[in-house]
């Protein structure tokens, strides 16, 4: 076989290569990514990118993994409510829980 035939072909398997390895690279980033969110939404990593808005949704809605995650990312639990009642995430947190345990006792 000719030597630039050869060279084509060694070039073209190196590009297969680089290539295939890049690939490899990027989805062995986005697993980590995948999986970097899992422990985010199970409450087991900071979440950064939480708001307070959102901080004090989650603790309203008993979101007890997602407030783990915001607190994890040391958002403030002593901002008080504009509502007039001037209450903390921890006492939304604990209203919420409260009142689960009320409904479960009636019955």
């Amino acid at each position: 076989a000719k030597a630039s035939i050869l060279n084509g072909l060694v070039r073209a398997l190196q590009v297969a290569e680089s290539r295939l390895e890049q690939y490899d690279e990027r989805e062995d980033a986005r697993q980590r990514k995948r999986e970097y969110d899992e422990r985010v939404r199970t409450g087991l990593a900071a979440d950064w990118k939480m708001t307070p808005v959102e901080f004090w949704r989650f603790a309203e809605d008993g979101d007890v993994e997602r407030v783990r995650a915001g607190l994890k990312a040391k958002l403030p639990i002593f901002t008080r409510s504009q509502d007039g009642l001037r209450r903390s995430v921890v006492h939304v947190a604990c209203q919420r829980a409260c009142v689960g345990d009320e409904d479960a006792g009636s019955q």
